[in-house]
């Protein structure tokens, strides 16, 4: 009679933690844990953390490895909106005078430079600027993804 003996090798259990929702474009960190080697898709790149950004919606595919053994896990990350903002009020006025400036498409709003304004948030701003000015926008929405606009 002979022998023969079958080893069975444990599959590694792979997770992946980071966020769960991202602004586009804005860089973040995910990371895989209970295996010895990993490679992400898309993309095809090794390493137990992947730092990217996306777009839109991205579902991650992370497969982790022991050597002999391999097991994948799959990771999505929602695609959250950039505010659409929009400026409207009078972009000409004379020495001395003033315009109201309003901001529509998000929740928060900062205004910049604060010269000439009389407050530098809120939806309603005064600008009474003694020189030609760029006021810059920037529009933050409840889920925390900004985006920043210029009025002359």
């Amino acid at each position: 009679s002979r022998i023969f003996t079958v080893t069975v090798n444990s599959t590694p259990l792979v997770s992946v933690s980071g966020i769960t929702a991202a602004c586009p474009g804005v860089p973040f960190t995910l990371t895989a844990t209970g295996a010895s080697g990993f490679t992400w898709f898309p993309g095809g790149i090794s390493g137990s953390t992947r730092t990217t950004s996306i777009t839109n919606t991205q579902v991650f595919t992370v497969l982790g490895t022991n050597g002999i053994c391999a097991s994948q896990r799959l990771y999505t990350v929602s695609g959250l909106t950039i505010p659409s903002l929009s400026i409207s009020g009078n972009n000409t006025i004379c020495l001395g005078q003033s315009t109201s400036l309003t901001a529509s498409g998000a929740n928060i709003y900062t205004w910049s430079p604060s010269v000439g304004l009389n407050t530098t948030t809120g939806t309603i701003v005064t600008a009474f600027p003694t020189v030609s000015t760029i006021y810059t926008l920037t529009g933050t929405s409840m889920s925390g993804c900004v985006h920043q606009l210029a009025v002359s």
